[in-house]
């Protein structure tokens, strides 16, 4: 006979894993993985196998995006002044591409 402290544990439920598949490709979604690609196109990786290696996104949903960000306009705070008179405002940047690299266009 097993003591009590020696006992298996007998109430472990199992869990079903969630069923991974393609993420869905929402406006909200597309806008965050083209800032993202603000980012890096910004850091100096301005083709695509460049941001494929530094982004953890599937080629599916980095064309998405790119595409997102060439035909809209994204939005990057800006903070302008300093102390007390800090203030802080937006400006524009959109993806276009150039041959095989992209640039960002600022507004």
């Amino acid at each position: 006979m097993l003591r009590w402290s020696k006992r298996p544990f007998m109430n472990t439920k199992l869990v079903n894993p969630k069923k991974v598949g393609p993420t869905s490709l929402t406006e909200r979604f597309k806008y965050s993985v083209a800032m993202d690609i603000y980012g890096t196109i910004k850091t100096g990786n301005d083709t695509f196998g460049k941001i494929h290696k530094k982004l953890n996104f599937t080629k599916r949903e980095l064309r998405a995006g790119i595409r997102f960000g060439k035909s809209n306009w994204l939005k990057v705070a800006k903070v302008i002044g300093r102390g007390r008179t800090k203030q802080l405002t937006t400006r524009q940047v959109m993806i276009v591409g150039d041959g095989r690299r992209y640039k960002i266009l600022e507004y």
